[in-house]
């Protein structure tokens, strides 16, 4: 298990995605740092059906911030 830290308004990543099924152990670090997550956790995607992990989606056209994400953006 790999844990990555990330702030959903500098980087577009699955485990921050509305459309994104799976349980990253998502925790709230600071307003510097961000969310901590493993990324190394497969989801489901609800928008494209596919399986993919936490930390990826860089480029997904169908990235929409979920309500997590959304309090820090």
């Amino acid at each position: 298990m790999v844990k990555q830290t990330a702030l959903p308004k500098n980087y577009k990543r699955c485990v921050f995605c509305k459309s994104w099924n799976g349980n990253a152990d998502l925790v709230f670090r600071n307003p510097q740092l961000g969310y901590q997550f493993t990324s190394d956790v497969r989801g489901k995607c609800m928008k494209n059906g596919s399986t993919q992990a936490a930390s990826g989606g860089s480029n997904c056209r169908s990235y929409e911030p979920s309500y997590e994400a959304s309090k820090s953006l």
